[in-house]
């Protein structure tokens, strides 16, 4: 009994002793802005294969995890490591590496489900295909008016530029070609909101080079005065 008390003391102690975080606490009136601010962010900081830590990154640490440029591995020690990373960089704008954003969707969502005659509501609305099925129930899980969904989120988001983006860990800056950014290049679709706006759902698409990019539809949450990422749909990667 005495042993199980001891194991239980040292989880808790680990458990509270782990890096979290740092948090990018962005103050606007504009919450539709903070939500593309908070969802960048998270994007840049954990999914885009950790390009935005290239200038804290050292020789200790690519000899430590020698395969990859610290972007695949997933260990309890390595997440810790790139927490800690992140810290490190935190508000350190001398070592930000750039994200070029595009105000224009070029690779979707819809654009592979395209043929000279079918569209992507044509065959979502016959299920043709169990690919179609599934994308068609995840935009009705958020909406019965799916079609909606669907034209929101196939439409390009115009409103914002880079000059309103103020990130933590990395700079947004105006986009030419995937190769004048570090990190790459970021379009986000038109958000569809929920009836109380606690909940969206957005597409967005990501390139970092020839064969190198993403398109994902994510829903995200308002939780906690923050904006975060709760599920993706994958549309296509490269």
């Amino acid at each position: 009994m005495r042993t199980i008390y001891y194991i239980l003391i040292l989880i808790v102690l680990y458990s509270c002793s782990r890096p979290e975080y740092k948090i990018c606490e962005f103050e606007t009136q504009d919450k539709e802005l903070k939500l593309y601010h908070d969802v960048l962010t998270e994007l840049i900081e954990k999914h885009f294969y950790n390009r935005y830590l290239n200038q804290v990154i050292t020789k200790e640490l690519k000899e430590k995890y020698p395969n990859s440029t610290i972007d695949f591995s997933d260990t309890a020690e390595f997440n810790d490591d790139l927490i800690l990373l992140q810290n490190k960089l935190f508000n350190d704008t001398a070592k930000f590496e750039t994200i070029c954003y595009r105000p224009t969707l070029v690779n979707g969502p819809w654009r592979y489900f395209y043929s000279d005659t079918t569209d992507f509501f044509t065959l979502a609305k016959v299920d043709t295909a169990k690919y179609m099925r599934d994308i068609k129930a995840f935009l009705t899980s958020f909406s019965p008016r799916w079609k909606s969904v669907a034209d929101t989120i196939g439409q390009p988001q115009t409103r914002y530029t880079s000059e309103n983006f103020n990130l933590c860990t990395s700079k947004v800056i105006p986009c030419g070609h995937y190769n004048e950014a570090d990190i790459g290049v970021v379009s986000f679709s038109k958000v569809f909101l929920n009836g109380d706006k606690t909940k969206g759902l957005l597409y967005y698409e990501f390139t970092c080079g020839g064969k190198c990019g993403m398109g994902e539809i994510i829903l995200v949450e308002f939780v906690k005065q923050r904006w975060t990422i709760k599920k993706i749909k994958q549309l296509w990667i490269s």
